[in-house]
């Protein structure tokens, strides 16, 4: 069985506000989404908390978890 697997999502747009529009409902879904709290604690963001810069911009974010995380 293999874990702390590190997996990298690409997500691409023709444009950088469509972009960024996409990036900002994962984040959502990061940070409020019940089931992927309970399920992916370790790379989900904590509900009302704010991640620190430089993990969390407008184009690219990078979350919690063993090893720094994943871009």
């Amino acid at each position: 069985m293999v874990t702390s697997a590190e997996y990298d999502i690409l997500m691409i747009s023709n444009a950088l506000d469509q972009a960024t529009d996409s990036l900002s409902h994962v984040k959502n879904e990061l940070q409020h989404n019940p089931r992927l709290l309970e399920d992916f604690s370790e790379i989900c963001e904590i509900p009302k908390s704010q991640p620190g810069a430089p993990r969390w911009r407008k184009e690219e974010i990078i979350t919690r978890g063993p090893g720094g995380g994943s871009r």
